[in-house]
């Protein structure tokens, strides 16, 4: 569904940024960044928990810092130019947050107010995998 939303604003082949590849909140940042009125997808980080597998264990990501991006003239962040002066560079959120994981996010209830579910699941009684058959028949007839 992702990569169908994605071919809309004529990305084909993206799905999103997986979390551990923005490794740290700077990077997060600067990939939050990048999209203005287009959704940002964060894709589920792989996280490691046991502590034998790996030197250094990843956690998982705290949506808590992105409560106030969602603010009327929410800051992403705010850095320092490279000036003499006292000069300030900020970020603001001008994005929509899209959040692309199996698990469900843990957070405070004001992060959790700030997000709407979506599931989505092939096991749901309703789906009906002939009528999915029959829509990507149609889909592809439209396409010629």
């Amino acid at each position: 569904m992702l990569r169908f939303l994605w071919k809309l604003f004529n990305r084909p082949g993206f799905e999103g940024t997986p979390l551990s590849e923005t490794s740290s909140k700077i990077g997060l940042h600067r990939t939050m960044e990048h999209f203005c009125n287009l959704p940002t997808v964060l894709l589920e980080g792989e996280e490691d928990t046991d502590k034998n597998k790996a030197r250094f264990t990843k956690t998982p990501f705290n949506f808590e810092h992105t409560k106030t991006w969602f603010n009327h003239g929410g800051v992403i962040r705010t850095i320092g130019e490279k000036e003499r002066g006292s000069g300030t560079y900020t970020s603001y959120f001008e994005s929509s947050l899209v959040i692309a994981q199996n698990g469900e996010i843990e957070a405070s209830p004001a992060v959790q107010e700030r997000f709407l579910r979506l599931y989505f699941s092939k096991s749901d009684p309703n789906f009906n995998r002939d009528k999915a058959v029959n829509a990507g028949r149609i889909a592809q007839k439209g396409q010629r």
